[in-house]
């Protein structure tokens, strides 16, 4: 066949080794597959088919919605590249059945097939001399976008291969090409993960040198011969989501997290996995009597009321003013804790601390009932009545007297719930806040909050780990993290993603968003985790409670003078947060 796109330019007599190379590469055998199409000059769209045809591939989008794509207007699809070719047609392929102006930027060499011109944008992946060519494919590729149309794209500009860091097979890092565009054109990112991958004999060729990968791209290309790929559909990424990133290349990061984070999804309906231990639970014991609950509330001095407003109000007492109270309180935690896959699995959620401990409830006071607590434990006092070993925090995590001087005077937080009835809404929470507000107000000394926040096993263990890596690397203490350790680490197999993809993850929403995608029943990062967050709060360190359900916690510090004075003055009111401040600075 004459100029056939698959003979390799003729520089020696007869071609002798060119053609010798075409034979141990495999071009040949795609020659003489397309010399008897190439005479019905197919258009690009029907050509894409025949291809799936001629090679009896299939594919089948295995999660997600081929619908949640837009059907018009500037749009971008990203995707992974584990096979370096045939993905690229059936990709395109599916997309041109929900819309006609689909283009693909991809490897120059495939438009050198004729009736992919009008489907393919080329760039030269390979020649480190190609850049004001690839200028001019992704300028005409970017025209494409603004005028309204469909891009796909495979960031990686190469196949996937093997990752020594991470010991696995995935896309080298992404070029920014995808990010820049969608910027430049306000427009919006579908991401979509393409499961499989090339054969172990590429992979290893490919470890010996990246080269020889190339070489064996096209043997990899026949050995699809009846194959079904199976794509993974994401959550398209609105302009105003893209913007939100500091930087191209954080949003980069983002994309490709997105897409491999697809590979993590199990293909199920119904009702959510989740990474519960099967355990046997005792039953939870029956209500204390609201008369009694009442009756001990009424008995208490006036200086355990916090703070009042309307019917609710928050109290702060030892265990000894409130017995009642506290075995209701270890009642409703144990109700709330299971309701999100936590618990201790016991008929009510008490302990040793809880002797020692101060314990901070709202009261709804028309309704008789508990709304919600929290456990305070002064440390300066528990350190000189019970030593470090009579801090709970310390049963969870490992650290010395050099952790607690480090942090200054401060106050453990922990166990702390808001009833389900009363979760609908961030009121009953701001209350009991507003109640450690007036504490903190009432003893200044204490400047710093920290304490176990949990991540229930009600989450997936991507999602969980994505959650400690994310937060370890962006809102970590690291001299603070340096002094601890977790008594049960969480385990980290089968992560896809370097500390580099997480650093440009600069704000809890674009982190939500990520675990909401993972997400089955569509939760994002813990209530509770994102207002300590929004706080200031720091992390050092993440530890598996077995006691707790296999919860993850993470050690949270949140230094009160650090936080913005307009958020301190809405939990301690303008006077007393500007005296908080004052007392503090002085002491400084």
């Amino acid at each position: 066949m004459l100029n056939s796109p698959f003979r390799l330019p003729r520089h020696t007599r007869f071609g002798l080794i060119e053609s010798a190379i075409e034979k141990f590469i495999g071009l040949n055998i795609l020659e003489r597959l397309y010399e008897p199409e190439y005479r019905h000059q197919y258009s690009g769209k029907v050509f894409l088919k025949r291809v799936l045809e001629i090679f009896n591939v299939s594919y089948e989008v295995a999660r997600g919605s081929i619908s949640s794509i837009p059907e018009s207007g500037p749009s971008i699809i990203v995707a992974n590249h584990p096979f370096g070719g045939i993905e690229g047609v059936a990709l395109a392929d599916l997309l041109l059945q929900r819309r006609n102006d689909v283009k693909v930027l991809t490897n120059e060499l495939l438009c050198r097939i004729p009736e992919f011109k009008d489907v393919f944008i080329g760039v030269d992946v390979l020649s480190k001399q190609a850049k004001e060519k690839n200028k001019r494919a992704i300028a005409e590729a970017q025209a494409w976008v603004a005028d309204g149309h469909q891009l796909l794209i495979f960031p990686a500009g190469e196949v996937s291969s093997y990752n020594k860091a991470l010991d696995s097979i995935c896309d080298p890092d992404w070029r920014n090409t995808a990010s820049s565009i969608a910027l430049n054109t306000q427009t919006s990112v579908t991401p979509i993960f393409v499961e499989g991958s090339n054969s172990k004999l590429f992979h290893w060729l490919g470890r010996i040198h990246p080269r020889l990968r190339t070489v064996r791209l096209v043997r990899e290309l026949i050995n699809k011969q009846g194959a079904t790929l199976a794509f993974r559909v994401g959550k398209t990424l609105n302009t105003k989501e893209l913007h939100s990133f500091s930087s191209k290349k954080a949003l980069t990061h983002y994309l490709r997290l997105c897409t491999y984070l697809l590979s993590s999804q199990p293909i199920y309906s119904g009702n959510v996995e989740n990474m519960k231990s099967q355990r046997e639970e005792e039953a939870i014991v029956d209500a204390v009597s609201s008369l009694a609950i009442k009756a001990e509330i009424e008995d208490l001095s006036e200086s355990t009321m916090l703070l009042e407003k309307g019917d609710m109000a928050v109290y702060c007492a030892t265990s000894r003013e409130i017995p009642y109270v506290l075995r209701e309180i270890g009642r409703l935690r144990e109700v709330t804790f299971r309701q999100v896959g936590e618990g201790s699995g016991r008929s009510l959620d008490l302990d040793q601390y809880d002797q020692y401990y101060l314990h901070l409830f709202l009261w709804n006071r028309q309704k008789s009932e508990v709304v919600g607590a929290y456990r305070i434990g002064c440390v300066d006092q528990i350190l000189s009545d019970h030593g470090i070993h009579g801090l709970y925090s310390r049963s969870l995590f490992n650290y010395k007297d050099s952790f607690i001087h480090k942090l200054g005077c401060c106050l453990e937080m922990g166990r702390s719930f808001v009833r389900p009835e009363y979760q609908k809404s961030l009121s009953a929470l701001l209350m009991l806040w507003k109640g450690i507000g007036a504490y903190v107000a009432a003893n200044p000394r204490y400047r710093v909050l920290f304490g176990p926040v949990s991540i229930s096993s009600d989450y997936s263990e991507v999602s969980r780990q994505l959650m400690a890596g994310c937060l370890g690397v962006n809102n970590s203490d690291q001299a603070l993290a340096e002094l601890v350790r977790p008594t049960t680490p969480l385990k980290s197999s089968g992560q896809f993603w370097s500390v580099k993809d997480l650093q440009g993850i600069n704000n809890i929403e674009q982190l939500s968003s990520l675990v909401q995608q993972i997400e089955k029943d569509n939760k994002g990062v813990p209530v509770l985790l994102r207002q300590y967050l929004k706080l200031r709060g720091e992390l050092a360190a993440f530890n598996v409670d077995p006691d707790f359900n296999n919860a993850l916690d993470g050690l949270i510090i949140v230094d009160l003078f650090k936080v913005d004075e307009k958020t301190l003055s809405k939990y301690m009111g303008a006077e007393r947060c500007s005296l908080f401040l004052k007392y503090h600075r002085e002491a400084a």
